[in-house]
Parts: structure tokens; C-alpha cells; sequence
């Protein structure tokens, strides 16, 4: 049932959707580039290098660096661009040439299909099956979630690797609270552990570390520590990530390399990259658009887990320990379970909270330890409980569920009118059903929502948000794909394909500098400023150029071939977009050459 849940969300739009800049493109590009290195004969490849001995070339990284052209993407670990390459190869029989955006999509697909099933068995040996269940199906209708199933990017996967550690350090807490060895899953912890290093570097240790210290500072005692037995599992995740460090800094050099890594780790946390700054406070914020249905029982599930997880404190006097555990507080028998969840998710939070770079997906590894204690918290109270949900802070969740909601379906409404207004055929029936659906389901909504808020039928209403949100997302992910003038760079590669009739031509995107154009045209697409378009029309005759909004005028021995009219939403830029050839020669005083790329 939760399979085909995930499917019913996760699926449509999965291959109609275009290449996402820039993030999307830049992992599809490095891992398309691999592929071709694996695939192709020796005399196809590129495998130029730099005088330091580091690569230039397209394929000069083979299987350990990867490549974006000609630049190292090492900001990035390597698993999630083999299991990309992997996912390509099979669906393509080990050709290159016949992949397509989808087919490196499917390793985070799975991964999100993984998160929910674990999730849902986790929560079966924490709460038992209803409340399991419901965390999972929660996760799975949770619009982050959704949306990270299908991209091709590593977040989905290393939150998958981070679930499963998680769920086996709670079998490793739980075997130590009753006095059993810990077996095979404290192996598997530290397994999972490597594989989210490999991955993308170091959330799968900071939440297993913040748990772990959080645990044994609760309960007094350093036992737990040992249990966990660090330092084979410290062995077990050097021997799963070294290799590749080793190959990596041999091939570029120690110093780059070690000037990479503290960039993205500590660089990251002290100054915001790439202008991803947010104020303290901010993934309380952003849980209200992120969480989906389980924000109407979260405030309701942290409460509960406090009261149940950490109800008393010892005595003030002793030793300093246990002065410590007297401010913390101390474990009530039989109350293991939200006490392991609170430690999952507080340490973490507090991190990423005082981190500088924040951006929405980072905190979505803490997600499935937050549904299960709403899960468990709805169906404890039920929908008769007038504790929490009387107070103001509770009414404002459901309030704030009900918006996100409902703000949800407006957008998917808005999206299928969108695309029934531009597009024809099949796709604009299709597009203009789902806008109409949207129009029904939002009446729909309201209508039984107010019911449920005066008969105080929270968990009636905790369905009804399920139901809503998924037929919204599911609109939505049918719609988004058609709406034309979101798709900028794709419908200016597409218009580029038709334009050269199977003759390739060089292409330049003037300051359009967006990561699909590469990957979409294959490699082909080269950026320039207006500097530099000159010497670049000298050096490629023949060549197609996309000009952006109000610079075709100032290029006269260009001639327009056709044009996209859209809005590029990586940099907030409007417009018609126009592809042009060159008619003449250009005159005037030689400007500056520089191509970038």
C-alpha cells in the first residue's frame, strides 16, 4: 500500500519534467560524463590534462572525479553519480547517447520509496503498525519529499543512508537498555554511516554523533558510548570513504583538495554560500511549507515526546554528572522511544539552526523522527483530545496546516491553467481537467475542513489533508511540465535541436548561463558575455546564438530564426529570449574574446 502510495506521488511528471538548474543539471552533466568515460571506445574520449596532472578533459576523471566539462565537480562525493550511472546504464543497454534526464532521476525515486517503507518499519517496532504507518504515509505526502524523489540530485539518497542509521542505532539503544549484545545492526549503522559520507559528507555522522551524546548525557551514563563501539565503526567508514580520498587528492593534489573540503564544511557554516542565508528560526519557518500534514500534530508530538521522554529530574547534589542530569533531566522505564527520537532530531536541529548556509533541504533527514512522534502523538490523543489543539499555539498549527493546504492547491490550480492556456492536444485536455479538479478540490476542501475544526476532528482532519495534498501534488506534477514559459532554457534547447536539422552547430547562450543548456545540448552549449560574442562569431561560422531580452537590437548582422517568451527562474529574469545567426560580417573596432563556460 505505502508502495504504491509512493508511486502515485513520486511517478507522474518523473520524466516529463525538464532538467531543474542548477543543481539538477550540474549532477546529471557530471554523472552523463562518467557514464561516456565507462561506455565509449578510447578514441571518443577526452582525457586531457592539466600540467599539474590534473584533469581537463570531459572524461580525464573517469570513475573518480567527476566532471562538469572541463571543471572537477568535487564538492560532491561520487556515490550518487555511480548509482546515476548505474540507473543510465541499465535503462539504456550501455549507451550513452539514448539517456535522458529520468533515467538518473530513478536512484533518488527509489531512495524516497526506501525512506517511507523504513520509515514505516521503524516506527512498527517504536509505536506499533498504526502509528508507523501513519508517520510513513505522512512522509511520503510531505512536499519536500516529493519533490527531492525526483530529482536527480544526492540529498534523497543520503537521507535514506541517514533513516537507516538512525533506525539501527535505535536497535543498538534499545539491545543496550535491556542488556543484549547489539549484534549485526551495530554494524550496519556504521555501514550506513560510510555510505552517507560517500554520499554527501558529514549529516549521516552529525545526526548518529548527536544522537549518541545525547542519549548518554540523559542517561548519565557513557555505557551507550561503547555500545555503539566507535572506533570499529570509525574503521568501517574510513575503509568505505579513503579509497576515493586517496584517489582524489593523488590526482588534483592534497592542497586543492583539502582547500575544497574546508570551503564546503566549515566555509559553510561560518558564511553563507551562494547567498543561502537565513535567520535563526528559519527551519521552524520553513517546517510550515516543507512538513505537509504532519505540522498539524508536530507541536503536539514534540510535547508529548518532552512529557514522556524526560518527565522528572534527579536530585541536585552529587557529583558534577549528575548535577548535569539534573538540568537535563533523566528516562522513565518504558519511555525509550520518544526519548531516542527528541535526541535524533534537537542536536541536529540546533546545528543547522546556528549554521550560516540554510536552504530548505537540509533538515529533511530529521523529518522521519519528527512524523513518527506526530503519528504517535494523533493517535494517542485521537480526535476527542481538547489539550493541546484548545491552546493557541495549537489552533495556530491547524490554522497553518490549512493554509499550506490550501495555498498548495491554488498553485496546482494556477499550473493546470497555465498549461491548458498554452498548450494544445492531449496535454492542454489533460492540463485543463487538473485546473478544473483544482477549482472542485479547494471548494471541496474548505467545506469539510470548517466542519471538522468546530466538531474538533483533528485526526478526521489529518486525513482529509492527506487526501487533499496528494490529488494537489499529484495535479500539480502533471500541469508544472507543461506550463511553457517556466522552461526557458529547455524550450530554447528544443527550439535549437529543430533549428539545426541533425547538421550540429556551435552554439552560445549569451549571459543565459544556465547548467541545463549543457546538459540538454550535450555538452555543446558554450556561454559568453556580449564582449565576447564577436570573437566567438569569428571563430564559429555558421554558429546559432540565444541573445536575452532587449540585446537582438543591438546586434544587426544577426538574424532572427525564432524566439522563446518565458520567465528564467533561477535568476528572476523575464522576457523573450531569441536565437539568432550571423547574416555579415560584423563591423567596428575588435572587442574582448573571453568565452566562458
Amino acid at each position: 500500500m505505502l508502495v504504491l502510495l509512493c508511486l502515485a506521488v513520486y511517478v507522474p511528471g518523473l520524466r516529463a519534467l525538464p532538467t531543474v538548474d542548477r543543481d539538477e543539471a550540474r549532477f546529471a552533466q557530471a554523472s552523463r560524463q562518467m557514464f561516456e568515460a565507462a561506455a565509449w571506445p578510447e578514441s571518443r574520449l577526452d582525457r586531457r590534462m592539466g600540467e599539474s596532472g590534473a584533469p581537463l578533459g570531459a572524461h580525464a576523471g573517469g570513475w573518480a572525479i567527476p566532471m562538469v566539462e572541463s571543471r572537477p565537480r568535487l564538492n560532491k562525493p561520487p556515490l550518487i553519480y555511480w548509482l546515476q550511472v548505474a540507473s543510465a546504464w541499465a535503462c539504456t543497454g550501455g549507451e550513452p547517447a539514448l539517456d535522458a534526464i529520468w533515467m538518473y532521476r530513478l536512484p533518488s525515486l527509489f531512495a524516497g520509496i526506501a525512506c517511507v517503507l523504513m520509515c514505516w518499519r521503524w516506527g512498527l517496532e517504536l509505536f506499533g503498525g498504526s502509528a508507523g504507518w501513519l508517520a510513513a504515509a505522512m512522509l511520503a505526502l510531505s512536499p519536500v519529499f516529493v519533490w527531492e524523489a525526483r530529482q536527480a540530485r544526492a540529498d534523497m539518497v543520503l537521507v535514506a543512508f541517514t533513516v537507516l542509521a538512525c533506525w539501527m542505532l535505535w536497535r543498538v539503544w534499545r539491545a543496550h537498555r535491556h542488556g543484549r549484545p547489539a549484534g549485526w545492526p551495530g554494524w550496519l549503522l556504521w555501514v550506513a554511516v560510510g555510505l552517507g559520507v560517500l554520499t554527501k559528507g558529514p549529516m549521516t555522522p552529525l545526526v548518529i554523533a548527536g544522537a549518541t551524546a545525547g542519549l548518554c548525557v540523559i542517561s548519565g551514563s557513557a555505557g551507550f558510548l561503547w555500545r555503539v563501539r566507535p572506533l570499529a565503526g570509525l574503521a568501517i567508514v574510513l575503509a568505505i570513504v579513503l579509497p576515493w580520498v586517496w584517489i582524489t587528492g593523488e590526482r588534483i593534489g592534497w592542497e586543492r583538495y583539502a582547500a575544497i573540503v574546508s570551503k564546503e564544511v566549515l566555509g559553510r557554516s561560518v558564511e553563507a554560500a551562494e547567498g543561502h542565508a537565513g535567520p535563526p528560526g528559519y527551519y521552524v519557518i520553513v517546517l510550515l511549507v516543507t512538513l505537509g500534514p504532519g505540522m498539524l500534530f508536530a507541536a503536539a508530538g514534540l510535547a508529548r515526546g518532552f512529557a514522556r521522554g524526560m518527565p522528572a529530574a534527579v536530585g541536585a547534589g552529587g557529583t558534577r554528572w549528575s548535577r548535569l542530569r539534573a538540568r537535563v533531566g533523566t528516562i522513565r522505564a518504558g519511555r525509550d522511544a520518544e526519548l531516542f527520537l527528541l535526541c535524533t532530531i534537537l542536536p541536529v536541529w540546533w546545528v543547522l539552526e546556528v549554521v550560516s548556509t540554510k536552504l530548505p533541504h537540509y533538515g529533511m533527514a530529521l523529518y522521519p523522527p519528527l512524523l513518527l512522534l506526530s503519528s504517535r502523538a494523533a493517535l494517542a490523543w485521537g480526535w476527542r483530545h481538547r489539550g493541546w489543539l484548545s491552546t493557541r499555539v495549537g489552533l495556530a498549527m491547524v490554522h497553518a496546516s490549512n493554509a499550506a493546504v490550501l495555498v498548495l492547491v491554488g498553485v496546482a490550480t494556477g499550473a493546470g491553467l497555465l498549461a491548458g492556456l498554452g498548450a494544445r492536444g492531449l496535454g492542454g485536455l489533460v492540463a485543463g481537467a487538473s485546473a478544473g479538479a483544482g477549482v472542485a478540490l479547494f471548494v471541496y476542501y474548505v467545506w469539510r475542513a470548517l466542519g471538522r475544526v468546530r466538531a474538533r476532528d483533528w485526526l478526521g482532519l489529518l486525513r482529509l489533508n492527506m487526501l487533499t495534498l496528494g490529488i494537489a501534488v499529484v495535479g500539480l506534477l502533471v500541469a508544472l511540465p507543461r506550463v511553457r514559459g517556466a522552461w526557458v532554457v529547455h524550450g530554447l534547447c528544443r527550439a535549437v535541436i529543430e533549428l539545426e536539422a541533425g547538421r550540429a552547430r556551435p552554439i552560445a547562450f549569451v549571459k543565459l548561463h544556465e547548467d541545463s543548456s549543457v546538459f540538454e545540448l550535450r555538452g555543446r552549449a558554450e556561454w559568453v558575455d556580449e564582449y565576447g560574442l564577436k570573437g566567438w562569431l569569428r571563430a564559429n561560422a555558421g554558429g546559432l546564438v540565444v541573445l536575452p531580452p532587449g540585446a537582438a537590437g543591438r546586434w544587426p548582422p544577426l538574424s532572427r530564426l525564432g524566439g522563446v517568451t518565458g520567465f528564467n527562474y533561477s535568476k528572476g529574469q523575464g522576457g523573450e529570449w531569441v536565437i539568432v545567426e550571423q547574416t555579415r560580417e560584423i563591423p567596428g573596432p575588435p572587442w574582448e574574446e573571453g568565452v566562458t563556460r
